[in-house]
């Protein structure tokens, strides 16, 4: 036992020591009542006007308290939720079902034949996206990504060919660049609901210029006037091909038959990279400010770059002209599709 009397401001007091009053200049420890445990026997403290009102605070430090760890509770729920929804959204590529990246592996293989036989690769990878559970705007934009990563392949084999004309490429290259720049920067500004009826649109468009077989034995145009127009449907195609892109490349190849004297296999390897500038400028565009499901592109990007490298082999052995109608039918059914349910949703 500890003296209930101790001096007042006594260094070597117990911190334990009962709480001293000062009565008329003298020391006296607490009453008992008030050192009796509070969750004990309560009844010496609320006789006291003093101890009622130390209960009260007590009171409200206890709710207070409680409400504190409740916040700190939710706060750690949230924390979790949150977390989980992040792992969730990496796994299943934004809410896609298990399957989902089996999917878009099996969508960049048939959207890497067809881009690379017919040229409208978009017509298996944005709806396989769409499946997915993602929104136009991102489905595109995430398309969009994984379509200018698997065409650095294209770029790349197209070296060869590309021999002689660095400066025409360098001529024809800003004219895309800004082209893109343009066309992604429409997809941002556009409302998803818009995006998602002008998309079919697109889709059936694309489709019937499959059907379009430009010439490839007309004369370059030469004058000033032919080499205007070709400035402008460059920037246009470049504009359609960071918007949405489907079968930019058949236009884009008319547009360059006409206006370079050379084969078409360099024509072509030309095109590669000028629609491939406008693809990544816009990819860059949308990775930094627009909406991109990562878990999904990576799965579609992984299937296009096999469906690139398989698909000139696969079709050297069909017919050309079987091959158009077939793709070209597939994509306006699609485009029918796409109509329906942006209409009806």
């Amino acid at each position: 036992m500890y003296e209930s009397i101790t001096r007042a401001g006594d260094p070597h007091a117990h911190p334990f020591a009962p709480e001293r009053h000062h009565v008329a200049g003298a020391e006296l420890a607490a009453p008992a009542a008030l050192r009796t445990p509070v969750d004990g026997h309560r009844a010496g403290l609320e006789d006291l006007p003093r101890g009622r009102a130390v209960l009260d605070e007590a009171g409200e430090l206890e709710q207070l308290a409680e409400t504190d760890r409740v916040v700190a509770d939710l706060d750690v729920a949230d924390g979790c939720a949150l977390h989980l929804r992040e792992c969730a959204g990496w796994c299943r590529g934004g809410g896609m079902a298990p399957m989902g990246g089996v999917l878009l592996v099996l969508a960049g293989v048939g959207a890497g034949l067809t881009g690379s036989m017919a040229g409208l690769a978009s017509l298996f990878s944005y709806p396989a996206l769409l499946a997915t559970g993602l929104s136009p705007v991102v489905a595109n934009q995430t398309n969009t990504i994984a379509l200018a990563v698997s065409s650095v392949g294209s770029m790349l084999g197209s070296r060869p060919e590309l021999r002689g004309q660095v400066t025409r490429v360098l001529r024809l290259l800003p004219l895309t660049i800004l082209g893109g720049a343009v066309g992604a920067l429409l997809v941002l500004l556009t409302p998803s609901d818009a995006f998602a009826l002008i998309v079919p649109f697109l889709v059936a468009g694309a489709s019937l210029v499959l059907l379009w077989r430009p010439r490839t034995d007309a004369r370059p145009v030469s004058s000033r006037a032919g080499r205007a127009l070709t400035v402008v449907g460059v920037v246009a195609v470049g504009v359609y091909s960071g918007y949405f892109g489907a079968a930019a490349g058949v236009v884009m190849m008319a547009l360059l038959v006409r206006a370079l004297a050379d084969t078409l296999v360099r024509v072509n390897a030309v095109k590669n990279v000028l629609l491939g500038a406008s693809n990544a400028v816009a990819a860059v565009g949308f990775a930094v400010v627009g909406e991109v499901s990562w878990s999904a592109a990576l799965p579609l990007t992984a299937g296009l770059l096999v469906g690139n490298y398989c698909g000139p082999a696969i079709a050297r052995r069909l017919p050309p002209t079987i091959l158009r109608l077939g793709i070209a039918g597939a994509g306006l059914v699609l485009a029918a599709v796409l109509l329906h349910r942006a209409v009806t949703s």
